[in-house]
């Protein structure tokens, strides 16, 4: 009688060691429809994006690849040097920029001398 007590223990044990966990159920995409609002759009309450247009964008960001230039310490060659390589100075817009329109930190050097402003000018 205690083998067999014991067997159907251990029987139990391990079919209940077999069996995976469950997960708990995660909402669907007709739930959130019905909520009106996305997970992204909850969380992000009260913020709006900034629209930029592409001349601004672009100034923008060859004044940050400019910067990324004169911390660099390397000594490499300007010219061959990409400016999406400076990720630690570049905001996410403009490193996301700087892939589709490939500059190099020679070239965006140059474009952040010509958007400064000028002195006297208004």
């Amino acid at each position: 009688m205690k083998h067999a007590l014991a067997a159907s223990l251990l029987l139990g044990l391990v079919a209940c060691a077999a069996t995976k966990p469950k997960q708990a159920n995660t909402p669907q995409a007709d739930e959130l429809r019905d909520s009106g609002e996305s997970d992204m759009a909850a969380a992000e309450k009260g913020t709006k994006p900034v629209l930029k247009d592409a001349r601004q964008l672009r100034s923008e960001c060859c004044q940050q690849c400019a910067s990324g230039l004169a911390q660099d310490k390397t000594g490499d060659d300007p010219a061959k040097v990409p400016c999406a390589d400076y990720t630690w100075v570049l905001k996410e817009d403009c490193l996301a920029f700087f892939r589709k329109t490939p500059m190099t930190a020679a070239d965006a050097k140059t474009c952040a001398a010509e958007s400064a402003p000028q002195d006297g000018a208004k």
